[in-house]
């Protein structure tokens, strides 16, 4: 309870905004920074939520039916063949947020990847663009696509030019879900 006093009290004061550029895609990453040690836990807090739940996939081929989804929507979604009805990326950094008890005041509990960006940006994020050094850190919130519409995970960590995270409704699995991945800065 008293790190998430914490947080809310000085969520506009410490979250901050990255904008890279990944060939067609580009990033935003969130930034929680370890300003003491509370946040250093909570960022591997969140962190080790998402690693636990890699493997885990939808209950049927393309369905968007997984239990992040069940707890976003209050029930069971199938989107009956209605492509990405219920695509759940945003849903699954939220879920693990809410899991390790971050405040949707931090970490805003959404199933729009460009409404999560939105939110953050509007209580006091910071974006910066591609080149300006900064390097991605563990429990920082990594966004793809044109205004962050495409996709979301939870970065772990950069090295040399990598930024490796984890996503939920991973298209890489069949059926989709939770992977580890990686790509160039």
């Amino acid at each position: 309870m008293k790190l998430r006093n914490y947080w809310c009290g000085r969520m506009k004061k410490y979250v901050a905004y990255m904008l890279f550029y990944f060939l067609f895609f580009d990033f935003i990453f969130i930034h929680m920074p370890p300003i003491k040690v509370k946040a250093a836990s909570q960022a591997e807090s969140l962190m080790s939520m998402a690693k636990s739940q890699i493997g885990i996939k939808e209950r049927s081929s393309g369905s968007d039916d997984i239990l992040y989804n069940d707890w976003y929507y209050g029930e069971p979604v199938n989107n009956n063949g209605v492509a990405a009805r219920y695509a759940w990326c945003a849903v699954f950094v939220s879920w693990c947020a809410k899991e390790v008890g971050i405040s949707n005041t931090i970490i805003p509990w959404t199933a729009g990847t460009t409404d999560m960006k939105n939110k953050l940006i509007n209580s006091g994020g910071v974006s910066h663009l591609k080149g300006s050094g900064y390097r991605p850190q563990c429990g920082d919130i990594i966004f793809f696509g044109s205004n962050a519409s495409q996709h979301v995970g939870i970065v772990e960590y950069s090295s040399q030019n990598r930024v490796y995270y984890i996503d939920g409704n991973n298209t890489q699995t069949n059926p989709h879900g939770v992977h580890y991945s990686n790509c160039s800065l």
